[in-house]
Parts: C-alpha cells; structure tokens; sequence
C-alpha cells in the first residue's frame, strides 16, 4: 500500500470513528432522555443538533424517509456528505460505509441487512451489487 492509499485509508476510518461516536452518543443521550420515542424520532432530533438545512423541517423529513430506518443509514449519510468526502470516487465510499459498519459494531450496532444497505447504495448512487463485496 502507497502512502497516499495508506492515508486515505487512515483518513477514513477517522472519519468513520468520530461520526458514529458523535451519533451513537447522540443517539444514546435522546434514547434516555425520551424513552417512548420512536427511532425515527431520536435520529430527526440528532440531526437537528447537529446540522442545518434550508429547507428546514421538510429536508430533514426527507433525509429521514431515505436514510433513517437505521443508524448505520444516518452514519452513511453524514459521513458520504461531509466535505473531507465530497468528491471521494465510488470505491472509497464504499469502503466508508464498511468502516461506519465496523464502528459501530464495535459499539454495538448490527450492520443492516443487505436489502437496507442496497436501498441505501440505490439512493447514495453507489453500485447496489457491491453491498456483498468486501472492500476493507
């Protein structure tokens, strides 16, 4: 491995660790907070905290409709869109979400089921077939 590969690499996975510790936190802190609320719920709420949109409430809705069936689906989302991975080619975006999946296993979050990811893939326009390879 090339230095360059090695620091994208590096890079990478530092990103991963400090979005899902950022939203596992998050999500743990709302989670007791409000113990009757829907996941769905917990996850607008973090994402309120966290970011801004124009579009206000509706955005975040949308945001929500597309990747907010999981926490794995708001880890892809702020990572892929945050500006150290604007830009990133297919292949590295892949191995992203296979960093954020292993984080947050390591904090004990399941990866979603293949059907989830490659609904997630289909709306990141990543190739939904690479969902079964393995890239790290």
């Amino acid at each position: 491995m090339g230095i360059i590969n090695w620091l994208m690499h590096r890079h990478m996975k530092n990103e991963a660790k400090r979005i899902t510790k950022w939203v596992v936190e998050a999500y743990q802190l709302l989670r007791t907070q409000y113990p009757e609320a829907s996941d769905r719920e917990i996850f607008k709420n973090s994402l309120i905290q966290r970011i801004e949109l124009p579009g206000g409430e509706k955005d975040f809705d949308i945001i929500l409709d597309r990747y907010g069936s999981s926490i794995n689906g708001i880890c892809y989302y702020l990572g892929l869109n945050s500006q150290s991975m604007k830009g990133t080619m297919v292949s590295r975006c892949i191995q992203f979400t296979e960093y954020i999946d292993f984080e947050l296993k390591n904090r004990g979050f399941e990866k979603p089921a293949n059907d989830i990811k490659k609904r997630y893939f289909r709306t990141l326009g990543l190739p939904e077939n690479a969902v079964e390879e393995k890239y790290i």
